[in-house]
């Protein structure tokens, strides 16, 4: 679609065992936490089908109408969904385990970006579990760092 549109990009591609390897870091340390990870990430994802509406929204009436239902009926219940499977999972430091993965990182990025920019005014007040794994991500020197040298999105 790129070159169609002669739109200039680098092409990067990497082996299966790069693959692999940088999978691995981010990815459980066996099979069960790996689909562990995977029911985390797909119900974070659930969010931003209806979340499109919101965006896809010209009228201001509406849009507002649109974005409380969402945070009602969408938002509320996917964090307390991901609070019971954190506590089936063991609770532990994390998500899914004592080390970070993909569930944690994506977790911090719809908190950090996506409730960011649609629903400024969203504490996770309630869910003080949530909120201390939220800050806790955050202020991992990496992510710190990366937060500020990362370029800003306005979409």
């Amino acid at each position: 679609m790129l070159k169609l549109a002669e739109v200039e990009f680098e092409d990067f591609r990497i082996e299966l065992n790069e693959w692999m390897e940088w999978k691995s870091k981010f990815y459980g340390t066996n099979s069960l936490e790996g689909a562990r990870i995977d029911v985390i990430y797909e119900t974070l994802l659930e969010l931003l089908t209806p979340l499109y509406a919101v965006y896809a929204e010209k009228d201001e009436e509406k849009r507002k109408v649109l974005l409380e239902t969402f945070k009602k009926d969408n938002v509320e219940p996917t964090l307390s969904n991901i609070e019971t499977l954190w506590n089936e999972y063991g609770h532990k430091e994390y998500l899914v385990g004592d080390e970070i993965t993909l569930a944690d990182i994506y977790f911090f990025s719809q908190i950090n970006d996506v409730f960011a920019r649609f629903i400024p005014e969203f504490e996770l007040d309630d869910h003080s579990d949530l909120k201390t794994l939220y800050e806790k991500i955050g202020a991992l020197p990496r992510m710190k760092a990366w937060l500020q040298e990362r370029p800003v999105t306005e979409r």
